[in-house]
């Protein structure tokens, strides 16, 4: 018989992937979600914590992320991540193939929380976005040495990633795409692409994106939005939807446009995933994954639905759904966070401002079962 060591009592668990929405108490043990139930016994040892009036999630999972510390646009996870009551984070291909291993065991490897990557195509990885894009130069885009990192790394690396904009590429256009694209192919798996100031053209981007493909920033302000001049969703980003790519928000500096957004949520249009992109020149504008997530609040995206994009979606999509769930015998990776209600100023990326009625800020992170941050 195992016993608790830690028991949440009374919160209000919110768990998308079970469909669960009600007032429970959380058992740990062993490092895994022990039980849930109404009322649950005090444990004889081991530590309670009163979350009654918090609310109780699986930790949080953040699809796009740049946590390759010491390098251009890295941050370390191990001071973004607990504040942020997020367990597990995806690096969006900080790392090319020739950095990929320094990655690993520099950074994946030691952390204490949990870090996946996609492999940048160029293999130089995200070396500086101040001076030049890593793919204005193709000798760096191989796709071939591209999906052997891949291979090489299938426990960690999910994907290939391309940063598709003018300010990227340079003159190359879609080459660099392309040669995405050929990558992940031949690594069999996902592509995921940065869209923003073209070119590429967004229409030239879809093309080549299909079931399980990721386009993030799916909110830019830049030229390649994805609305019309009406301000409907264009007619080919319902048509990828249709075939399966996923819609990601990646917040970061510059690619979160609240009336873009506004027009695509209106229109029932939601993004997939939500997502910060957090780097070292975006901690002034994301600040933290709830406040991202408190802004579709404020967009009107109702709590549950926030929650499951920012959980047991992205689970699904690194197939590791039970990352995404507070089921029995599962990972105790844990959020609580109070739901402040009053009236909230947000930002966009451009400095639009926007009005909300709620946020939510971080009380506890846990990790495997170990509390790893609690607000005073």
């Amino acid at each position: 018989m195992t016993t608790t060591e830690l028991l949440l009592q009374g919160g209000r668990v919110l768990d998308p992937a079970q469909d669960l929405d009600e007032l429970l108490d959380v058992a740990v043990a062993e490092g895994r979600i022990a039980a849930l139930a109404p009322s649950l016994s005090r444990p004889d040892r081991g530590r309670i914590i009163d979350v009654s009036g918090l609310l109780v999630t699986p930790g949080l999972i953040d699809l796009h992320t740049h946590v390759f510390a010491g390098q251009d646009l890295g941050v370390d996870s191990a001071l973004w991540a607990p504040p942020s009551a997020t367990t597990t984070l995806v690096d969006a291909g900080s790392a090319g193939a020739h950095l990929f291993n320094a990655f690993r065991q520099g950074y994946i490897e030691p952390a204490r929380e949990r870090i996946l990557a996609f492999v940048n195509i160029s293999t130089i990885g995200t070396t500086s976005i101040l001076l030049a894009g890593e793919a204005e130069n193709l000798n760096y885009c191989s796709s071939d040495i591209c999906a052997r990192c891949v291979e090489e790394h299938r426990d960690v690396a999910l994907g290939v990633k391309i940063r598709a904009s003018g300010n990227v590429v340079g003159r190359n256009g879609i080459k660099p795409l392309e040669a995405a694209r050929k990558a992940a192919d031949q690594a069999n798996v996902p592509l995921m692409v940065h869209v923003g100031p073209s070119p590429p053209l967004l229409e030239e981007i879809l093309h080549l994106l299909g079931d399980g493909d990721i386009l993030t920033h799916c909110f830019t302000g830049f030229d390649n939005r994805l609305i019309t001049e009406g301000g409907e969703p264009r007619r080919d980003v319902l048509a990828a939807r249709d075939r399966g790519v996923v819609f990601d928000v990646g917040h970061g500096m510059a690619a979160f446009d609240a009336e873009v957004a506004a027009s695509m949520i209106s229109a029932g249009f939601l993004p997939d995933v939500i997502s910060t992109d957090v780097h070292a020149y975006a901690l002034d504008s994301v600040r933290d994954f709830p406040t991202t997530i408190s802004k579709f609040l404020a967009l009107g995206v109702e709590l549950d639905q926030a929650i499951k994009r920012s959980t047991s979606v992205p689970a699904r999509l690194i197939a590791r759904p039970e990352l995404g769930s507070l089921e029995i015998g599962t990972a105790a990776d844990i959020a609580v966070f109070a739901v402040e209600e009053g009236s909230f100023m947000y930002a966009d990326t451009g400095g639009t401002s926007f009005a909300g009625t709620s946020r939510l800020s971080t009380r506890y992170t846990i990790l495997g079962g170990q509390v790893v941050y609690e607000k005073p």
